[in-house]
């Protein structure tokens, strides 16, 4: 029996969305053309003096989005998505008593679509291009005192992602993005009592396959060209109080995952980024009880592939024309440690074959950089118990791969 797959996606702010399935005839065929020429804004504000039970928040805005799903027949999609306009979604959050937990999420995506079936074959070819900024934004004031805290940002300029279980996967995506990706948390002053957390991601392209028993041959083309802040992703955050508190960063050009579980799984891929990418986490604080992480992550280009089955291939084309930087920073105390950590890297490429079955692994990789990478940490303590530790890694091309025979 086939497992359900694909949960419909929920959309707090769609310009054009679009659910087509195939359940019946043997051979299912999705056309989706989508053109979104204005803005798409999602914006939302809460001001709340005290609260007894969690306070939350979602703001998200998408600028096209579709979705075909398979179920015993063979699905084919042909998907043309284009948004023009600027995308963005804000979410404004402050307490001013108190609350014993909080919690903000704020998306913002140019467009999205995902395909797959469940026990059918899965073809087809997407296009997605972006021509207008992409951004998210979380502002935080937490005059009084909550119990913990959770605030993320999230912005992707296009996304697609092919799925199948108990089939196969035949398929091309190609995206482009002409504008900035752009991800913001902020906050000061906050006041937390227990554990927090600050997250904000940006990527300008990204492409993901995760299949089950299904093998997969897949083409994928990228392009990055960002505007003028190019991909950004930044959390700044200042707290006086608190626990365990986590600030990460991450700001990728282009990306590509493919994961599978059997059978073949191949990538033949193109990714050119030829906008800065930049990844700021900073936290200051007075004093925390708990272990504080701060991490940075940049990167240009990134193509990954997992496979649990015998075969992997890849054919990776990587060129980085913009610059990356990655800045971790922290200035406090803290009683249960702290660890800082910056990590930039222009390009990279990362395979992996079954270490139980025999596995064989075929890889062709070029890589190029042509631009600065950078990465740096700032430490700064009074007072910290536990231990102090911080790291700062640059890397222009770095390719991974790895195969391993079971000897039984």
């Amino acid at each position: 029996m086939c497992a359900a797959i694909l949960p419909s996606l929920l959309l707090c702010a769609v310009a054009n969305s679009q659910t087509v399935s195939g359940q019946a005839a043997p051979s299912d065929q999705a056309l989706n053309g989508q053109l979104q020429t204005g803005d798409v804004i999602a914006g939302q504000t809460l001001n709340v003096e005290s609260a007894t039970g969690p306070v939350v928040a979602a703001t998200t805005a998408v600028g096209n989005s579709a979705t075909a799903l398979g179920q015993q027949a063979n699905l084919d999609f042909e998907s043309s998505q284009a948004t023009q306009g600027r995308v963005a979604a804000t979410t404004t959050f402050a307490v001013s008593g108190y609350a014993p937990s909080v919690t903000a999420s704020t998306s913002a995506v140019g467009n999205t679509s995902t395909a797959g079936t469940c026990c059918g074959g899965t073809t087809g070819t997407t296009s997605q291009t972006v021509g207008g900024d992409v951004g998210a934004t979380t502002n935080v004031t937490l005059a009084g005192a909550v119990g913990s805290a959770a605030f993320d940002s999230s912005a992707i300029g296009n996304t697609h992602g092919w799925n199948a279980v108990n089939g196969s996967v035949y398929a091309t995506s190609n995206q482009t993005q002409n504008a900035s990706t752009t991800a913001l948390v902020q906050g000061t002053p906050v006041e937390v009592d227990g554990p927090s957390s600050y997250t904000a991601e940006a990527i300008a392209n990204n492409v993901s396959a995760n299949t089950t028993s299904s093998p997969t041959t897949l083409t994928v083309n990228q392009t990055n060209n960002g505007g003028s802040y190019g991909v950004d992703a930044e959390a700044l955050i200042g707290q006086h109080t608190g626990a365990d508190v986590l600030v990460a960063t991450t700001a990728t050009g282009n990306n590509i995952n493919v994961s599978g579980n059997g059978y073949a799984q191949e990538l033949q891929s193109t990714q050119v980024n030829n906008a800065g990418t930049n990844s700021d986490a900073t936290f200051v604080n007075d004093n925390a009880s708990g272990q504080i992480t701060v991490s940075a992550y940049g990167l240009g280009n990134s193509a990954i592939v997992s496979n649990a089955g015998p075969y992997t291939a890849m054919a990776t084309d990587q060129e980085s024309n913009g610059s990356v930087n990655a800045v971790a920073t922290f200035n406090g105390t803290s009683t249960g440690g702290v660890y800082a950590t910056s990590t930039g890297v222009g390009n990279a490429v990362s395979g992996y074959a079954c270490g139980t079955c025999q596995g064989t692994f075929q890889a062709y990789n070029t890589q190029n950089n042509q631009n600065a990478v950078t990465a740096q940490t700032y430490l700064t303590s009074v007072g910290v118990a536990g231990g102090v530790a911080g790291s700062a890694s640059a890397i222009g091309n770095t390719a991974t791969y790895q195969v391993t025979k079971n000897s039984h």
